[in-house]
């Protein structure tokens, strides 16, 4: 069998079975495992398949692994941003929380805490009541004290309410703690969102509250938002998985701000 014949023949078991291994190669095309090895390296070099230990798989699958590789990077570190937002929360607060996958995830873990039923939770995203919402559900019904959860109406989007309802509703509540999750940093030193719409009631929630605890990950800090939600000076706590370069970490110093990075 010609070399072409041998790698048509690799391709096409490659992407029918998801996979191949040398061995079983070996048996089939009735060539040494040193061909095989060769064979496979050369089409990994030439792009048609990616070499694994012991084998072969498809371009695609490698990118999926890759993808979930990197999802569950991003999980981990996440989940160290939010262990260390919560350290800053007590009984019987009124708490604010935004939009983000962040947000959700405090959410998700806020019922775990001790003092969860003490809390009255403010929300505007659909995510984050829904994270909510089953827990302080069971323990209505089981007729235990359950936290108060207000979901603030509005103009629905994709992810949250928005609009002039949202914002006139989160101005007449009076909040311990905003835990908001910019999606950038401008150069002038203020954290954005993504829309004017989304900068204008995050801003709002960040005015009626004691004390804000802004969670930014590697992309808050790299990238800019189109909207401006608040200089750094009204940010009491950056709590961040990444380490920021010295432009962004000057500002930070001369805002003040304090600053605890993890992971």
């Amino acid at each position: 069998m010609l070399a072409q014949q041998r790698h048509d023949r690799i391709l096409e078991l490659v992407d029918t079975e998801g996979g191949v291994r040398v061995a079983d190669l070996v048996d089939e095309l009735g060539v040494s495992e040193m061909t095989i090895r060769r064979d496979i390296a050369d089409m990994a070099a030439q792009g048609l398949l990616v070499r694994v230990h012991g084998g072969a798989i498809p371009l695609e699958q490698h990118a999926k692994i890759e993808e979930i590789g990197k999802k569950a990077e991003v999980n981990r570190s996440n989940a160290e941003v939010v262990s260390a937002t919560l350290a800053h929360l007590q009984a019987g607060q009124v708490i604010g929380i935004g939009t983000g996958s962040m947000s959700t995830m405090l959410a998700e873990r806020l019922a775990h805490l001790p003092f969860f039923a003490s809390l009255q939770l403010v929300t505007n995203s659909f995510a984050v009541a829904s994270a909510l919402f089953p827990a302080i559900d069971r323990l209505r019904q089981d007729n235990q004290p359950a936290p108060e959860l207000l979901f603030v109406g509005g103009e629905p989007t994709q992810l949250e309410m928005l609009g002039p309802l949202a914002e006139r509703t989160i101005e007449s509540i009076c909040l311990d703690v905003v835990c908001l999750e910019p999606d950038g940093f401008a150069p002038s030193g203020s954290v954005t969102a993504s829309s004017l719409a989304r900068a204008s009631y995050i801003s709002r929630m960040v005015r009626m509250s004691a004390k804000v605890v802004a969670m930014m990950s590697e992309r808050s800090w790299m990238r800019m938002g189109r909207a401006v939600i608040c200089e750094l000076q009204a940010i009491d706590r950056i709590v961040s998985d990444f380490f920021p370069p010295a432009e962004q970490r000057d500002l930070v110093e001369v805002a003040r701000v304090d600053v605890e990075y993890v992971g």
